[in-house]
């Protein structure tokens, strides 16, 4: 669907809390067309199929056109006129908006990446860019003449100028819709889900249609030095497992093996933990009872066959010379007591003061709280990744919660001092309300209802005052 920013204001009038809710379109080009007089939709990336497909003689005119970005939000660093707002998706669009009007301002303007062949094409990169020491980290996909494909972790500097940190070269196009940053590395997997760009780009298949797994394939996992001075570097390591597939990763962080005074910090930092949602194949996008498609959504027997979401796997990637290469992650699962199912999680979000650093717990999103099949009792969890039990739940009966963002109390000691944000859809009221949960207790604080109902959105960002 088009863009659509939603905004809840959380503040203090008079010794109360108030929460204001506003949303606005994107004002894209795209929005301005199909929701203008002509009610005309130009060619455009789409999800699933297109029927009636586009008409080809359509698509050059609609590829310059395409600038929706449904996907998430965040603030870029910048110098000059200050941090930008930013409306993103996996295509490389980035929509600049107003924090306090949501009005948008346009598309973002950006110098080529430098590290890229000249004249070849950057189309797609991640909706989750990683900021760090004012500096920006992502995922750039790098189509090049040869016929073979670049993923490069590409750092944007305050002055909005892009460089490849880091790039591996294959013959097929891996779908990533994430990174993670250490204090010193970023880590990009490439998992055996394969799009074909081409056929995506013939803009009559949806990206479901375009991708294809290869459970024969071994999923790479490579690491780059953020510090590095060299443009495109190698990894400085890379490692295989089994095949998986994810859309997104928790945290990863840097293990001190040796902290003795002999040692450099090269010699000391010499294993990474890695922990990702990882989805055993290809099943949840590609199968007929994975993505949510409409008519598997209306039909009550097909909603009981739905794939299940993600767990949390962990990977130790050892760097020190001479390591294994090849690494069995240790699968996070959590079950339930009473139905002995496994429970999973999706959207999972950390506290933002233990990014890249050791932690304990991780919240999501599960549309099987009860650890039965049918897609329908959607939960918000907390699991333990030490402990390996799930510590607490919130549900409610025909409440259907997003995607939880942690906010962490200011003066808070523990790691699940803070509160989480929820926009959930009430199924009675027909209306989505803000959802105010203690992340130490899942218990809930407060709610606030907004008079309208919207559909489920995919990621957000808590921007805190001044």
């Amino acid at each position: 669907g088009l863009a659509k920013l939603q905004k809840f204001d959380i503040n203090q009038q008079g010794g109360s809390n108030h929460v204001q809710f506003t949303c606005r379109f994107v004002d894209s080009m795209m929005k301005k067309l199909a929701l203008g007089p002509l009610s005309i939709m130009p060619p455009c990336l789409t999800v699933g199929p297109v029927q009636p497909p586009f008409p080809k003689w359509q698509i050059p005119f609609g590829i310059p056109l395409f600038d929706n970005a449904p996907v998430n939000v965040f603030e870029q660093p910048s110098d000059g006129d200050g941090n930008k707002f930013l409306a993103v998706t996996d295509a490389n669009i980035k929509m600049e908006f107003d924090i306090d009007s949501l009005e948008t301002k346009g598309r973002l303007s950006e110098p080529p990446i430098e590290g890229f062949l000249a004249g070849s094409l950057s189309q797609i990169t991640t909706s989750h860019n990683k900021i760090q020491n004012g500096l920006t980290y992502n995922y750039y996909q790098e189509i090049r003449f040869d016929g073979t494909y670049g993923a490069h972790i590409v750092r944007t500097n305050r002055d909005m100028t892009r460089t490849s940190i880091g790039r591996v070269l294959s013959k097929k196009a891996s779908y990533i819709h994430d990174i993670s940053l250490t204090d010193n590395y970023a880590i990009l997997c490439e998992y055996p889900l394969y799009l074909d760009t081409l056929k995506f780009f013939e803009w009559t298949n949806g990206f479901v249609q375009s991708c294809e797994f290869d459970p024969n394939g071994k999923t790479k996992i490579h690491v780059f030095a953020l510090n590095n001075t060299e443009i495109a570097a190698d990894p400085v390591a890379s490692f295989e497992t089994d095949p998986f597939v994810a859309y997104h990763h928790v945290n990863a962080y840097e293990v001190i093996e040796d902290d003795s005074d002999d040692k450099d910090d090269n010699q000391r930092k010499t294993k990474i933990v890695l922990d990702i949602l990882a989805y055993p194949d290809g099943d949840q996008l590609l199968s007929e009872d994975g993505f949510l498609l409409m008519e598997n959504m209306l039909s009550e027997e097909r909603r009981q066959s739905k794939v299940r979401e993600s767990s949390v796997w962990r990977w130790e990637l050892d760097l020190s010379e001479g390591a294994p290469k090849f690494v069995e992650p240790e699968k996070k699962d959590i079950w339930d007591p009473e139905t002995n199912m496994r429970c999973t999680l999706e959207l999972g979000t950390i506290s933002p003061h233990f990014m890249g650093k050791p932690y304990r717990y991780v919240y999501g999103f599960s549309g099987f709280y009860r650890g039965e099949a049918g897609y329908m009792d959607w939960c918000i969890q907390k699991q333990d990744v030490e402990g390996g039990a799930k510590n607490a739940v919130w549900y409610e009966e025909f409440s259907y919660p997003g995607e939880p963002i942690f906010v962490p109390n200011p003066e808070g000691t523990e790691e699940d001092d803070g509160v989480l944000l929820c926009s959930v859809y009430d199924g009675r009221r027909e209306e989505n309300f803000l959802l105010v949960l203690d992340a130490a207790t899942m218990e809930e604080r407060a709610r606030a209802y907004t008079g309208i109902g919207m559909p489920s959105g995919f990621h957000g960002k808590f921007f805190p005052r001044d």
